[in-house]
């Protein structure tokens, strides 16, 4: 049995590799459930939201793409990153 992460996962073991669907198990990582609405800057507020990456400094983590994100957001925030690998990250 294959234990995925996700459903993402999932599909491309079946699609990618040819892994027989029955041979594999979505058990998504042990974290609550946050409600998905947009971050809206309040006007009597001086908070400042934190965001945190743990992950290992590698390529196929795709770091540089989450900090491309963030760069999009609109309120202010503090952004965080956590980690060790061969992947020397200056910003």
């Amino acid at each position: 049995m294959i234990i995925c992460q996700s459903v993402y996962m999932q599909r491309d073991l079946v699609t990618h590799f040819h892994i027989l669907a029955e041979k594999t198990m979505v058990i998504h990582n042990a974290v609550e459930e946050v409600l998905h609405t947009p971050l809206q800057p309040d006007q009597n507020s001086e908070r400042v939201y934190k965001f945190i990456t743990i992950a290992r400094l590698s390529d196929e983590k795709g770091i540089e793409r989450l900090i491309h994100a963030v760069g999009l957001i609109t309120v202010p925030f503090k952004y965080y990153i956590i980690g060790e690998g061969v992947r020397e990250m200056i910003y």
